[in-house]
């Protein structure tokens, strides 16, 4: 008896033992890409704490508001603008929203009305990201509103169609290729370092379309075949896919980012990887542009509309 007993017992623990299941090796989460902003095609945008600033393609400003998710267009405002003027929106260090109007400058909102916070007729480029600078036709002319003497490469036809600042550095980059590090004194612009993303450099040879400072004060540019850094001792070129369109820079607080017409990569040990997890929310192609929230939620702007993706 006790040996079946003991028979019927090793029994049920061999079928207990055979349910149990093996360990699975966990997965990290997919992020979820919420439509915010629907079947418009939106050419910039700025991303504050609670609302969504956002400058449709036809020269049309609205607010989306985050907690409330409403809509608010400017409709008085913005029958007082040329479309055709406007051309980005940022905002200043102090925290204004502004938009650049080739005709009139550089406005922002004041209790619902217009207000100039910059007169400069002829507006090209503006930015306010991690220190304030813009640009006319000409002459070339800084935050402080003064001429400068500078080389024809930048007051010439070659367009410049970037800029970034930082302390007592002003970078400038051209359609062509052509960057300029200018330092300033005494509100006067000298030339520090010229180069030429030219023949010789022929993985980077291309427009320069956008160029920002990190956390680490390195310059980041983007040209349309590629990404470089200048960590002010030397210039880094990053592998990255051939043959591709390049379209937008984004420096989140975990990473540099570049959007593509094959999707996102992000830069990880000195070369351009594709991050599958957010570049197949969307289809292929689609991505147009995207910013980062204080918070670090992701807004992504693409062929059909806004996408919010929370972190």
């Amino acid at each position: 008896m006790k040996k079946l007993i003991f028979c019927l017992y090793i029994g049920l623990l061999t079928v207990l033992q055979g349910c149990k299941k093996d360990p699975e090796i966990s997965k990290p989460e997919l992020p979820k890409a919420e439509l915010i902003v629907e079947n418009s095609f939106v050419f910039d945008m700025h991303v504050s704490s609670n609302e969504l600033y956002f400058l449709k393609s036809t020269g049309e400003l609205g607010i989306y508001d985050r907690n409330f998710k409403s809509f608010k267009f400017f409709n008085s405002l913005n029958s007082q603008i040329d479309a055709e003027a406007i051309f980005a929106i940022d905002r200043t260090i102090s925290g204004q929203v502004v938009f650049g109007d080739s005709i009139n400058g550089i406005r922002y909102f004041n209790n619902e009305t217009l207000a100039t916070l910059l007169s400069a007729k002829f507006l090209r480029f503006f930015n306010f990201k991690r220190q304030p600078a813009y640009f006319t036709n000409e002459p070339f002319i800084d935050i402080l509103n003064k001429p400068h003497n500078l080389p024809s490469w930048v007051t010439g036809a070659n367009k410049t169609n970037c800029l970034a600042a930082l302390n007592d550095e002003l970078v400038i980059g051209t359609e062509a290729g052509h960057i300029g590090i200018f330092n300033k004194y005494n509100s006067t612009l000298t030339l520090k370092l010229d180069r030429s993303f030219t023949e010789g450099d022929s993985a980077i040879t291309g427009e320069c379309l956008s160029m920002e400072f990190d956390d680490n004060d390195n310059l980041w540019t983007m040209t349309s075949k590629g990404l470089v850094r200048y960590d002010h001792k030397q210039w880094k070129y990053l592998e990255g896919p051939i043959n591709t369109d390049f379209r937008h820079l984004l420096i989140r607080k975990n990473g540099i980012y570049t959007i593509t017409d094959r999707g996102i990569y992000q830069v990880s040990e000195n070369q351009l990887i594709y991050n599958s997890q957010l570049s197949e929310l969307f289809p292929t192609g689609s991505i147009r542009l995207a910013e980062e929230d204080p918070d670090g939620n992701l807004f992504v702007v693409t062929d059909s509309g806004v996408f919010q993706i929370k972190e």
